[in-house]
């Protein structure tokens, strides 16, 4: 990570473009850096901000980082900021509610964004998934679990639209279909897969109750 961190501070020196800090951005977030290297970084990511503001590339990639960092309303911030410039940001409207559904109250805003998103790509699964989320995160698991199986035995299966499908079964009180679900995405390499904080949580809780 030092290394890269160098290697992007130093073509920044030359590469005025948003380049060196996107890659540094996507480096942070998939090696997964501490605090002293995001201090580090920080610098270029500010400054390319400030030269760039309205580049929606650069935005979407320092939101990622943020939330690295668990600074979740300045996720918000910078994602809202994207939609501005691109209503159309299908990547941006699906992360922003999901975002937002782990928030507390803002659970209608974010059934909102991804209806947003729904009727501008149709019911992809990733779609269905992150809106069946946020139906279980507002306790309304029954109307969850037919999109979250539209997601998960579609055929572009993710193991965590299986996780969160074990989730809403759960939370219904069908305990063996949750644990069939739940079988499946870790069979999937589940955990090899970005979770949210929420997520983690979930799944511990999750694993607890469906191993006693």
């Amino acid at each position: 990570m030092q290394d890269v961190i160098e290697v992007c501070l130093k073509a920044a020196q030359s590469d005025q473009s948003i380049q060196p800090a996107v890659v540094l951005a996507s480096a942070l977030v998939s090696g997964k850096a501490g605090d002293e290297e995001c201090r580090r970084a920080e610098p270029l990511l500010q400054s390319t901000m400030e030269a760039h503001p309205d580049n929606t590339d650069l935005l979407f990639s320092l939101a990622s980082v943020r939330i690295a960092q668990k600074q979740m309303d300045e996720v918000v911030r910078l994602y809202q900021r994207v939609l501005e410039l691109d209503p159309k940001h299908l990547i941006t409207l699906n992360n922003l509610a999901t975002v937002l559904s782990e928030l507390p109250g803002r659970g209608e805003e974010a059934l909102e964004t991804i209806d947003r998103a729904i009727d501008l790509a149709g019911e992809k699964p990733v779609l269905l998934d992150t809106k069946g989320m946020i139906l279980v995160h507002e306790g309304k698991p029954e109307q969850a679990v037919p999109l979250l199986e539209a997601a998960a035995f579609s055929s572009t299966p993710d193991p965590r639209y299986h996780f969160h499908l074990a989730v809403a079964r759960y939370r219904t009180g069908n305990a063996d279909k949750a644990r069939d679900a739940l079988q499946e995405a870790t069979g999937g390499n589940l955990k090899n897969e970005f979770l949210t904080e929420m997520d983690l949580q979930l799944l511990a809780e999750m694993e607890k109750e469906l191993r006693d």
